[in-house]
Parts: C-alpha cells; sequence; structure tokens
C-alpha cells in the first residue's frame, strides 16, 4: 500500500459549501433531458428506476465516504485505488479523467442546444464560451469556485422546489397512472438510462483536501448530497406523473417543459432552472477533471509540472487547461452520444474499483475513520451494481473503453519501467499513526 503525500492546499472550504458543491455537480442535465426517454421506455416505473439509481448511489457515497475519510487527497476514486494498489491504478486514473472531461465537453454542447432553442446564436459559439468561462473561474482557485457554486446550487433547489410545488397544485383529471407490467420489465435499463442523473456527487471525494476536517466533513458532504437530491428527484417525479398523463411526458422532447406548457412562466422557470443545473455541473465537472489530472501528475503518471500550484490562484492550473484543451476538443467533435456514453461507461469502471479498494482499507482503518455499516456487504453492492448495468449501455461505448483502458495499460507499462517502484506495503500499526 502506497501513502501518498498530500500537498497543502490554503483555501479550505466548509460542510455547507461541500454539500452545495456535491448538489451542484448531481442535479445535471439528465433530469432535464432523459426523463423522456426514460418515461418512454418504464412509465411511471420510471419512479422505481430513480429509487433503484438513489439506492446504488447511497451505496456509492458511503464507500466513497470511507475511502475520502480513511485518505482524504486530491483525485477521489482514483486516489484510492491507487492508494491500495500502487501504479497499477494509473488505468483508472486514466478513465476517470476521460470521463469527467467528456463530460464537461456534454454539459457544454447540452446548454448550447438549450439557449440556441430560444435565441438566434450560434451553438458552437456558445459551447466554447461556456467552456471558456468556466475553465477561467476554475483557474483562480477553488473558493472562487465555491463561490459561483452556492448560488447556483441554491437557486436550482428552489426553482425545482417551485416546479413541484406549481405541478401538486394542479393534477390532472384521472390522477396518478399505475404501472404496467411491460413498464415493470423496463424498470433495469431505465435505471441505466438514468444513471447519470446521479452521477457528480463523488466531485466532493475529489477535492476532499481541500475541505475543512475532512475525515469527519466528507462522508456528511457525500451522504447530504445523495439525501438532498434523492428528495428532490422522487419529489418532482411523482409531482408530474401526478399532474401530467404519462402519454404527453414519454411523447415530449423535454418532459418538465411538457408538464409546466399551461404556464409561460413555469416553463421560464424550468429553461432557467435546466441552464443553471447544466452550468453548475460544469462548474464542479471541470474542477474534478483538473484535480485528477493533478493526481496522476502528483505521482509521476504525468509529468510533474501539471501538479503544480500556482502560487497567485493557488490552484493546479496546468491541469486545468490540459482539461479545458481535451474537453474543447470533444466539444467540437459534437457527438453527443458519444461523449455521454463514454462518461457513464468510465464512472460505472472507477465505482466497483473503489468498492474494491475500500475492501482491501478496511483492515488498516482506525476507529476514527468513517465506517460503511454491513461490511463487507455495502462493498460488494458498490462492485457489482455498477456492472451490472453497464450491458445496458450503447454496444459503441463499450468499445471505446476498451480501447481507452488499452491505452492506459500501455502508459501504465510505460511508466513501470520509468519510474522507481514504490517501496511496498505499510503495516497496519504506521497507517494507524496517521494524521
Amino acid at each position: 500500500m502506497r501513502v501518498i503525500h498530500e500537498r497543502e492546499f490554503k483555501n479550505k472550504l466548509s460542510l455547507f459549501d461541500a454539500v452545495m458543491l456535491g448538489v451542484g455537480s448531481t442535479i445535471g442535465a439528465g433530469i432535464f433531458i432523459l426523463l423522456s426517454p426514460a418515461i418512454n421506455l418504464a412509465g411511471p416505473a420510471v419512479i422505481i428506476a430513480f429509487i433503484f439509481n438513489a439506492f446504488i448511489a447511497f451505496i456509492i457515497a458511503g464507500n466513497y465516504a470511507e475511502a475520502a475519510s480513511f485518505s482524504p487527497v486530491e483525485g477521489g476514486g482514483f486516489s484510492f485505488v491507487e492508494e491500495v494498489y500502487g501504479r497499477k491504478a494509473l488505468f483508472l486514473g486514466w478513465i476517470i479523467w476521460l470521463g469527467n472531461a467528456s463530460y464537461a465537453a456534454l454539459v457544454s454542447i447540452g446548454v448550447a442546444k438549450l439557449v440556441s432553442s430560444f435565441l438566434p446564436i450560434n451553438e458552437l459559439f456558445i459551447s466554447v464560451s461556456t467552456l471558456l468561462l468556466f475553465t477561467f473561474l476554475n483557474t483562480v482557485g477553488v473558493k472562487k469556485v465555491a463561490l459561483i457554486e452556492k448560488p447556483l446550487a441554491l437557486l436550482l433547489i428552489i426553482a425545482l422546489l417551485a416546479i413541484t410545488l406549481f405541478l401538486f397544485m394542479n393534477p390532472a383529471n384521472d390522477g396518478f397512472t399505475s404501472f404496467s407490467a411491460n413498464e415493470v420489465l423496463l424498470i433495469i435499463p431505465a435505471t441505466s438510462l438514468l444513471f447519470v442523473c446521479f452521477t457528480g456527487f463523488e466531485a466532493i471525494a475529489t477535492i476532499s483536501a481541500e475541505i475543512k476536517k475532512p475525515r469527519i466533513n466528507v462522508p456528511k458532504a457525500l451522504l447530504y448530497t445523495v439525501g438532498i437530491v434523492t428528495i428532490i428527484y422522487l419529489t418532482l417525479i411523482t409531482a408530474m406523473f401526478y399532474s401530467t398523463s404519462t402519454d404527453a411526458l414519454s411523447g415530449s422532447k423535454i418532459a418538465l417543459l411538457e408538464a409546466v406548457k399551461s404556464s409561460s412562466i413555469m416553463q421560464v422557470v424550468v429553461i432557467a432552472s435546466a441552464v443553471i443545473a447544466m452550468l453548475s455541473v460544469l462548474n464542479v465537472t471541470l474542477m474534478a477533471a483538473s484535480r485528477n489530472i493533478y493526481a496522476l501528475s502528483r505521482d509521476g503518471f504525468l509529468p510533474k509540472s501539471l501538479s503544480d500550484i500556482n502560487q497567485r490562484f493557488e490552484s493546479p492550473l496546468k491541469a486545468v487547461l490540459l482539461t479545458f484543451f481535451i474537453s474543447l476538443i470533444l466539444v467540437f467533435s459534437n457527438q453527443v452520444g458519444f461523449v455521454a456514453s463514454v462518461s457513464n461507461l468510465s464512472y460505472m469502471i472507477i465505482v466497483s474499483s473503489v468498492g474494491f479498494a475500500v475492501l482491501k482499507l478496511r483492515k488498516f482503518e482506525d476507529k476514527d475513520t468513517f465506517k460503511l455499516p454491513f461490511h463487507p456487504l455495502g462493498s460488494i453492492l458498490c462492485i457489482i451494481l455498477p456492472i451490472i448495468l453497464i450491458p445496458f449501455l450503447e454496444w459503441h461505448s463499450l468499445l471505446i473503453g476498451l480501447a481507452w483502458l488499452i491505452i492506459g495499460l500501455i502508459i501504465n507499462r510505460y511508466n513501470k519501467q520509468r519510474l522507481r517502484k514504490p517501496k511496498g506495503m505499510l503495516s497496519p500499526a504506521k497507517l494507524s499513526g496517521r494524521p
């Protein structure tokens, strides 16, 4: 087992800052653009798909909480796996970095498509400008990111609550539609499709070294975030089916817009909340991706200069700019389906790997470390559940993921020859004395 020596970040985030970052990075484009196809698949049973995804999210959050409590360092899931498996974890860091960078590109494209639907502005100009703006915000340090993230997240929560209240006050004539047998059978495909709606909260673990009292606050922030997001999602989806027919929702491009079509004011609220959600996610995703690069560089997988902390902005400036460059390339490709599938697949892989890491970390943890209940069941579920959903992704993304994995393995082998091998596993006694 390797010990990661983290550089000191001067700016520290509070528990509230971390929760707002988590909520802002989780409620993203998925709840706005994926509801209609999911409802088309499973009808009202999509509510069960959200419940399944919430359960999986709590399992994942618990594993991230335990790993982050034991080892609060920059890089998140990749760093946790690296600490257990050493430089073998390079390919995982490689995958999760691409996943974050591709998701940043996807959100930028989503913002452009939404804005261009009601304003006569070129989509490419909007997406590039959006990506550039939030890259700049990330260059000025995590505290500046938190300053913009808190109002965005709070506005988003208020907007979604307002939409939910409006829908409950305007029920459909026939009320809530019951599930059919065919719809129940399609819950798993719908769960896989909606999986992205619960991704993003792990960004809290990615910046755990920048949070005050991380061994206490990171687990709280992760679990609070998933709880808040779950409540918002389930009440909103229930309100939609309570106020709008299933046929109308499944036949629309954006289900939320269809649900509030009787009020022009609420339509504006939906559009505004969608833009806020996407910008909020983009904000944290870029930050998480740059911290992935920082972690890869810090440990010798990439040039050491990429882990330099800029003295003026107190952030890994070179890592931020490299992430911007890769995301920009993906933005110019304009392949929305491709970018989304790669991001989902990479997340599922890293989540399962964190489950493996927590299984091994448990033997070295001290009494002050957060521990996931019902061990080892929680970690086993973290490993298995995302893997079960992978076959329901588009098969093209599986080929792309395999190709990227091979590239990562090649780089891993190159670095084994170039870099000094780790000294070996530390004893439990030494690990228990860590700060």
